[in-house]
């Protein structure tokens, strides 16, 4: 990789930076590029939410419009535009559909440094997404051919999926989530103390869901499996992490108590210790009806911990033979698979552990996937799309005073 005179300064539009696997792949990244090649300062449209403090910390520069999410704002154009006008990026990488579009948008009339798009979604499914999300993304699907000089997907799903919807199939790459195989490890001693803390005995069996409280996360279908597995399995329990997943959601506490399951459940909220929880666990779920690559999949076999998925977006592709994978919305096949992986007996999973680790350190490190992305930037900085703006537009402005 031939190192240019400068480093390259990408602008990083984001939807927003709550905990999410988007969010949480932008962090990784910035974490891991080379600043000697790479520069990048990040924009999010909304908030700072949970990630952007993170990335600050790292001394990554972080800004927020302060937008309210779910609202089209027609204001979020010019306010993109001044940015880019004030900050004039080599670069621009815009994360999910609505920054996509407002990125894409606001390049083409303020600043004419080549866009990166990256679609971090399966697919939109009038089931699970809003009509803005959906709405936003057929307007991408449109503009595909026009706004982005590349589109990065997670998964080949996704790529598909889109193509499908109208995306551009010849600026289309897949470049999958990449995970930190030192952060993400096997603990073994994590087991014994996660029990203490939870005043379980040290057999108790604890399968874990990290995942925010969402229509396509699918929780009651997890909870439907729950309770079979209860069933035969009575002193098992069910650790869920997530965002909005804790005792205070009364939609979902209220779902517990009808099926009789809260006494089984471990409600943990958002954390910033997945990496200590995820060694401690039996087996490690998703119940996803949409899914792109998923992060805590990676992350889970990383850590040596044997997982079941359902077979949505590129899951079972990242599982491999190390795992089990069903039906999406089948909580007898969920719980089923469940069983057969606790019924083999802690040797059996110990192995699929250590399989599952194999696949993770050959396939998706953190590394690997930092080159390419970092490949496309250096690509698309060499070749920059030969437009000149406007007098008008070009002349320089005093920078825009954002949240940080």
């Amino acid at each position: 990789m031939n190192r240019p005179s400068r480093p390259i300064q990408v602008l990083q539009i984001i939807s927003g930076l709550g905990a999410g696997g988007a969010e949480s792949m932008l962090s990784k990244l910035l974490s891991a590029m080379d600043p000697g090649l790479i520069e990048s300062r990040v924009l999010s449209l909304t908030s700072l939410g949970a990630v952007g403090p993170l990335m600050q910390e790292r001394g990554v520069r972080v800004d927020a419009l302060g937008l309210s999410r779910g609202i089209p704002d027609p204001r979020a154009l010019f306010r993109v535009a001044r940015c880019l006008r004030a900050w004039k990026p080599d670069l621009i990488h815009t994360w999910m559909y609505h920054a996509d579009l407002i990125g894409g948008l606001s390049a083409r009339i303020a600043w004419p440094a080549p866009v990166v798009w990256c679609v971090r979604h399966g697919h939109p499914d009038s089931s699970t997404d809003k009509l803005t999300t959906i709405a936003t993304a057929r307007a991408c699907s449109l503009l595909s051919r026009i706004l982005p000089r590349k589109i990065i997907f997670c998964s080949e799903e996704s790529r598909r999926n889109h193509q499908r919807l109208g995306y551009a199939g010849d600026r289309a790459t897949v470049i999958p989530n990449g995970f930190n195989i030192d952060e993400f490890r096997p603990r073994p001693e994590e087991r014994a103390r996660l029990r203490v803390e939870l005043d379980l005995p040290p057999e108790t069996e604890i399968i874990g869901c990290v995942a925010r409280f969402d229509p396509i996360k699918d929780h009651p279908t997890l909870l439907r499996a729950a309770r079979i597995l209860l069933m035969s399995r009575p002193g098992a329990r069910m650790l869920l992490c997530g965002r909005d997943v804790t005792w205070e959601n009364a939609r979902l506490v209220s779902w517990l108590r009808e099926a009789g399951l809260a006494r089984s459940f471990v409600l943990m909220g958002q954390r910033r210790d997945v990496s200590r929880i995820l060694p401690a666990l039996d087996l490690v779920t998703l119940s996803s009806v949409i899914e792109g690559f998923p992060n805590v999949i990676g992350e889970a076999m990383a850590a040596g911990i044997p997982c079941v998925v359902t077979d949505v977006g590129d899951s079972a592709y990242l599982l491999g033979d190390t795992g089990r994978v069903v039906p999406p919305r089948q909580p007898e096949a969920l719980a089923a698979a469940w069983l057969s992986l606790l019924e083999a007996g802690p040797e059996v999973r110990r192995r699929l552990g250590a399989q599952a680790r194999t696949r993770i350190e050959q396939n998706f490190t953190l590394e690997v996937v930092t080159r390419k992305y970092s490949q496309v930037y250096l690509d698309l900085a060499r070749n920059p799309r030969p437009s000149t703006p406007s007098s008008a537009i070009a002349r320089s402005e005093k920078p825009v005073e954002l949240k940080r």
